[in-house]
């Protein structure tokens, strides 16, 4: 909706989104990374990555 209304990033709602989107992906890529290798770890360690 943004490009549409050619609304600029200091627009306060625009930059509320931004910011909200920020720190999402700040909380939650850490997370995935961390789960993604606990899982790599546990499928080296019990010999069943090959399976796939």
């Amino acid at each position: 909706m943004a490009i549409l209304k050619a609304a600029p990033i200091t627009d306060p709602i625009i930059l509320l989104e931004f910011l909200k989107g920020s720190a999402f992906a700040v909380i939650l890529f850490p997370m995935g990374y961390r789960v993604f290798r606990w899982g790599l770890d546990r499928a080296r360690r019990d010999g069943t990555l090959g399976w796939f």
